[in-house]
Parts: C-alpha cells; structure tokens; sequence
C-alpha cells in the first residue's frame, strides 16, 4: 500500500492520466474521430476538415485546460503556504474578482485582441491582490484581516464588473458566458500567452521551496534560522497571484481547484502540510489541479447537453461537495 504513495508512482498515475484525457479530447466533438485516426492526424497534418479541427479547436483547447488547471492549483498551494491557512484559495486575494473587472472592462469597451483580454485580466488580477494586500499589512498574511480585505475586494470588483454588463447589454452575453468559465473557443491564441507566464512563475516558485518550506514553521523559528519571512510570503503571494490571474484571464473564474488539488495530493502523500517536501508536493499540485481541470472540460463535452456545461460548472459542483468535506477534516483537526 505504501508503495502506491510513493510520489513517482503518483507522479506516473497523474501524468497516464492526463494523456488518456488529451487523447480522449483528441476523438470528442461533432466531427467524431477515432483513436487510430486521431493518433495518425496528430503527427501527421494531411490538411483534412478533420486534422483541422483536431489541431486548431481541440488540441489547444485541451492544453488550456491542463494549464490552467495546473496555475490555479499551484496558486492554490501557494496562499496555503505563506497563510499556513489549510482553507487558502486563490480568491483569498481578491484576484479572481480583479481578473474578472479587467477582462469585462476591456470586452465592454473596445473590440478586444487575445492579448488585449488576457493582459487586462493578468493585470486586473494584480491591482486587486496589491489592494488586498496593503488593506491587510500588518495582519502577516495569516490575520482575519487577509481573510475580510479579500472578501471585500472581490466583492467591489465583482460589484463593478455586474455594474459594467447592466451598462452595456451588448456584452452580456459575451461577458456571462466567460464569467462560468470554461474551454471552448479557447485556442493556439490563449495558450501562447498562457504557458509562458504559468512556466516561469512554476519554475521561480520550485526554485525558492526551501524558503517557502520554512514559512510553514512559526515566524520565530524562522527568523532564527535567518528567514525573512516578511519578503519570502510577499514573493510567494506574487507568485500565487500572476499564476491565478493568468488563468482567470484565459479560462474565467474557475473554483475550488486551487483549494482541493492541494488536499488531494497531501492525502495521496498521506502527509500533513508540514511533513510533505514542498518540492515533491509543488509539481505532484500542479499535476493534479491539470487533471482535475481536464477531465471537467472533457466532461462537458462528453455529457449529452450540446456542449452546454461549461467544465466551470462542473468544476464547481465537484470542487463544492470537495470542500465541504475538507472543510470539515480541517475544522475538526484543528479543534482536537
């Protein structure tokens, strides 16, 4: 038993996983494609509707999906770090809602390019966590002030974001549809702003897990071991954010994996948050937050609706039940 927690069997399980998914993502759709075919088609672009739709509408809808999935659980774990609060999630910093008012502000007002979009959410996203954090200084990250700046952040911009669609009743529909969050539509476009932005955040947050491991002690044990601990959360809290808000930007709000990814890979590990190197429990996140976020999306073009359940709505009725039960582990944990 203790051999299926080994991290590289997980590690193997996961990524088997994703591309059974890829590969099933590969065959799904109006124009059925078979494995074989798709197999052939995917090496071999022979200039068919078929190769078409499979390169240019499936294959980077998918992809979208794993790194979306794998940025929003990586931020996740991250607020979960430098709050060593078990119950983080990316919308702790009110980045979700940011992302959300940015995207919104620039569909309502101009006739947006790809980047133009993504650029506006990655940037909305950061003014709403610098907000969030410079109503909580003080608080270290861990105070309840973190918990209500955020809460009222998000509020305002979703507030704001709700105030924009009324105004402008042209981009409602638009607008609504981006706020479920979900993959479709999404393509080559989204994905090469994407994976630079969740690569290099993913690989400086890797490079710094011996620091960040040691937010997980007390302040005081920490800085008796020469942490600055002030400078390594705030890093950590930029990290989380740019990975957030680059997802957000491309795929719109799409909850709980942040929260639940983290949890999984940590009873997977059989580990407690403290007991876990961060440098196997980082990549394993990521890992699981892309699978998680792919195998909703691949739902919901599998599900006989018409490709009418965003994986946003999917996400959230798995990730809610998930986090009702968490949530009770964790509170019950921490009153014995």
């Amino acid at each position: 038993m203790n051999d299926l927690r080994h991290p590289l069997v997980i590690a193997a399980t996961l990524s088997a996983g994703i591309v059974v998914l890829l590969l099933g993502h590969l065959q799904i759709g109006a124009l059925h494609t078979s494995l074989a075919e798709a197999w052939q088609l995917l090496w071999n672009d022979d200039g068919s509707n078929t190769a078409f739709v499979l390169h240019e509408v499936r294959l980077p809808r998918a992809l979208n999906a794993v790194f979306t999935g794998a940025a929003l659980a990586l931020s996740g774990l991250l607020i979960q770090i430098i709050t060593r609060n078990p119950l983080g999630d990316p919308g702790l910093t009110g980045v979700t809602g940011g992302a959300t008012f940015g995207v919104a502000l620039v569909i309502t007002l101009l006739q947006p390019a790809t980047w133009t979009v993504v650029s506006a959410g990655v940037l909305g996203g950061c003014v709403a966590a610098t907000i969030t954090f410079t109503l909580a200084r003080g608080g270290g990250f861990r105070d309840i002030q973190m918990v209500l700046s955020g809460v009222a952040v998000s509020i305002f911009f979703l507030a704001a974001t709700s105030a924009l669609m009324i105004l402008e009743r042209s981009s409602m529909q638009s607008l609504y549809y981006w706020m479920i969050g979900g993959f479709s539509g999404k393509g080559w476009a989204e994905f090469a702003w994407l994976w630079p932005m969740i690569v290099t955040a993913g690989l400086l947050a890797l490079m710094i897990t011996r620091m960040l491991q040691m937010l997980l002690l007390e302040d005081a044990v920490a800085r008796g071991l020469g942490v600055r601990t002030g400078l390594w959360r705030l890093i950590g809290a930029g990290l989380s954010v740019l990975l957030a808000a680059a997802a957000v930007a491309v795929a719109g709000p799409i909850a709980f994996i942040g929260f639940v990814a983290p949890h999984i890979m940590r009873k997977a590990l059989d580990g407690d948050r403290k007991s876990i190197p961060l440098s196997i429990l980082m990549p394993l996140t990521a890992l699981c937050g892309a699978i998680l976020t792919l195998g909703a999306d691949f739902a919901a073009l599998a599900l006989p609706l018409g490709n009418r359940a965003p994986a946003g709505v999917l996400v959230t009725l798995f990730g809610g039940m998930t986090f009702l039960v968490l949530a009770r582990q964790v509170m019950s944990r921490q009153s014995s």
